[in-house]
């Protein structure tokens, strides 16, 4: 089990340095945004969200999803823009 705990540290890492250096590159973080938010919204809805559905039902889970975008709809708007390249004031 500890040496899962090393690996999985290690790739953590990794990806940290290589997004610290992707910043430096403009034009990669202008591709690779859309593309890593486009993951994560697929795997939302073919991974996390079948389970919570078989979980909670349904109708709980859609609204609980519902909810989760309106937060960080929210959050986007008054609080502090996810998203800086896609801010509302450019």
């Amino acid at each position: 089990m500890p040496e899962a705990a090393y690996l999985i540290t290690a790739v953590a890492l990794v990806a940290t340095l290589a997004g610290v250096w992707l910043t430096a590159i403009p034009e990669v973080g202008r591709r690779l945004i859309p593309f890593s938010g486009l993951l994560l919204v697929l795997l939302t809805l073919f991974w996390v969200y079948p389970e919570l559905a078989q979980r909670e039902g349904f109708v709980a889970s859609a609204g609980m999803l519902l909810m989760a975008v309106g937060v960080l709809a929210a959050m986007d708007r008054f609080v502090v823009p996810i998203c800086p390249a896609c801010s509302h004031t450019h």
